[in-house]
């Protein structure tokens, strides 16, 4: 099994997602509203590596 096969296997019902799912949906995520709304106020999805700190 390759491992883009084994990362989209982990999006079945009851499994565990992977971490680089997650991170690749929210580039999209971030891409798409960057192309909707170029200037202005936009969402940002954040990546699993994101740290805050309080």
């Amino acid at each position: 099994m390759s491992t883009r096969a084994f990362f989209i296997n982990t999006l079945e019902e009851g499994k565990w997602i992977s971490q680089n799912v997650i991170d690749c949906w929210a580039a999209l995520l971030n891409y798409m509203e960057k192309k909707e709304n170029p200037v202005g106020k936009r969402r940002l999805w954040c990546y699993t590596t994101t740290i805050v700190s309080v």
